[in-house]
């Protein structure tokens, strides 16, 4: 049986990750889910592939302290940035880890990539920002594919994502010499045919934040794949928009060097549900138009304190909307915005605040795209999302704190809702509560998976499963909501009953 580095049991902290531990992949049953995982030759002979944004900016330490204390709410200055004007960089982190011998950054990510493996994951897309030797954005992104080659499993691996709005873009024969340099290690992604399979972030924008799409664009990419090609590694490449994926600049500029099409994505459910080429279609509209595959994406929500922009991903309903969409069109890959891009809140990878629940909810339709079936609901379960303080009418005591969020962007209102996504072995009543009382009532609700909502308010909330008059399943959120806090923190947090 092929062994490799695998987390044991139920853990959320990061320390109990991966060390040194030997074990086959993957356990099964898996207890911490609602139902029992495939092995996981089983999901990498499926043909599909669903692989996480990696963002080299948050790792798991830096240096000898704990650096996210800068970031964290209230935020302290960093250098020229006062992160206390909008209370702070980050609203939520990955756990602390304080051992700090050795390579600890290659070894923590060698957690997260085991972590990501075992949730039914393919690998990273990584993004890489420079490419220049000595930069610590560099010399994070290879020890990523480090930490790949040490967990050891060949079926998850990294494909490289070259941002065409930093430096590492700035000239297309160092980025293709810098790429050569990768290209041959074993944690690289490559296709049935053995090319490396490349993407990039905003390739319209290439070079270096100037480009514009079409022609010019394409041009600076088609170097880059040629200079691969001369130094011997040929190369597929499958760009990422940012921009609308369907305009003149945009995938029919660069059809003739791509090997498929990819589009950042939405961030709120209307929007992912939209039946338009630019959205739900997309995968459908890529076949059929261009004839080739399509990565689409599916991230759990955005808010981002340092602009003042978010989105409404109303719980879980901007994921549920983009892995529908991926799923019932046919996508050959899935790309999650993100991984670990704190930022912007738009992370699934186990945080302080939700612990694996986001993680865990991806594991569900990972295996339910690459099983081509939802799966057999094993364990009753309940996934609960709100928020700590409502969108209008709280009051936040930071004394620094200046800048607050802008309208909500996108297609979905701002929403004031408690969300509980349960899976149900059978039929059974559904209710949220705060502070102990039942908020409108039970649902009745058929087995399976959906989503009940109820009005946020003060208190503390819970959600449980009652069946025959017995309760089969509950859990408590840790966070009380309350409208007064520190500072403004439009962020869902996730727990699981299955975890709690």
């Amino acid at each position: 049986m092929t062994t490799v580095l695998h987390r044991q049991g139920n853990p959320l902290a990061w320390t109990q990750y991966g060390r040194s531990v030997i074990a086959p992949i993957p356990p099964s049953p898996t207890p911490w889910l609602p139902f029992d995982m495939p092995n996981r030759s089983v999901l990498a002979a499926s043909g599909k592939y669903v692989l996480a944004h990696y963002f080299p900016t948050f790792p798991v330490a830096i240096g000898s302290g704990d650096y996210w204390t800068k970031w964290m709410p209230p935020g302290e200055v960093e250098g020229s940035t006062d992160h206390r004007v909008y209370g702070g960089y980050v609203r939520d982190r990955k756990p602390n880890d304080t051992d700090r011998t050795g390579n600890f950054d290659r070894r923590m990510k060698l957690a997260e990539c085991i972590a990501a493996r075992d949730a039914g994951l393919d690998g990273f897309t990584l993004e890489m920002v420079s490419i220049t030797s000595g930069n610590s954005f560099r010399t994070r992104c290879e020890n990523l594919l480090g930490a790949v080659e040490d967990m050891g499993d060949p079926t998850f691996r990294v494909i490289p994502m070259p941002d065409g709005n930093t430096a590492a873009t700035s000239s297309a024969v160092s980025l293709g010499d810098y790429l050569a340099t990768i290209a041959s290690r074993s944690s690289i992604f490559r296709n049935a045919s053995g090319r490396m399979l490349l993407t990039a972030f905003g390739p319209e924008k290439a070079p270096n934040k100037v480009g514009t799409g079409g022609s010019a664009a394409a041009t600076f990419w088609q170097q880059v794949l040629a200079r691969l090609s001369t130094l011997g590694h040929p190369t597929d490449f499958m760009p990422c928009y940012v921009n609308s994926w369907t305009a003149t600049a945009q995938a029919p500029s660069f059809d003739s060097i791509s090997w498929g099409h990819s589009r950042w994505g939405d961030r709120d459910p209307a929007n992912n549900a939209n039946e338009t080429n630019n959205n739900r279609n997309a995968p459908a509209y890529c076949r059929a138009t261009f004839g080739k595959k399509w990565m689409h994406w599916a991230s759990p929500q955005d808010v981002r304190p340092y602009s003042g922009s978010w989105w409404e991903a109303h719980g879980s309903r901007a994921l549920h909307e983009a892995f529908r969409a991926a799923i019932d069109g046919g996508a050959d890959f899935i790309q999650i915005p993100t991984w670990d891009d704190f930022s912007e809140s738009a992370f699934i990878c186990p945080t302080v605040d939700s612990g694996n629940t986001w993680l865990d909810l991806v594991s569900y339709y990972t295996t339910w795209f690459k099983m081509g079936a939802a799966p057999t609901i094993m364990r009753d379960a309940i996934y609960l999302f709100h928020r700590k303080h409502l969108t209008t009418g709280a009051t936040f005591t930071s004394a620094f704190q200046t800048e607050f969020h802008d309208p909500v962007s996108g297609g979905t209102s701002a929403k004031n809702d408690i969300e509980a996504r349960v899976f149900l072995t059978e039929d059974a009543d559904v209710e949220i509560l705060i502070d102990g009382v039942v908020q409108g009532g039970a649902q009745a609700c058929t087995a399976g998976m959906t989503s009940v909502t109820r009005p946020l308010a003060e208190g503390v909330v819970s959600a449980r499963i009652v069946r025959d008059a017995v309760t089969v399943a509950s859990v408590t959120s840790p966070h009380e909501v309350n409208q007064t806090q520190l500072v403004q923190d439009f962020v869902y947090r996730g727990v699981s009953s299955l975890r709690s």
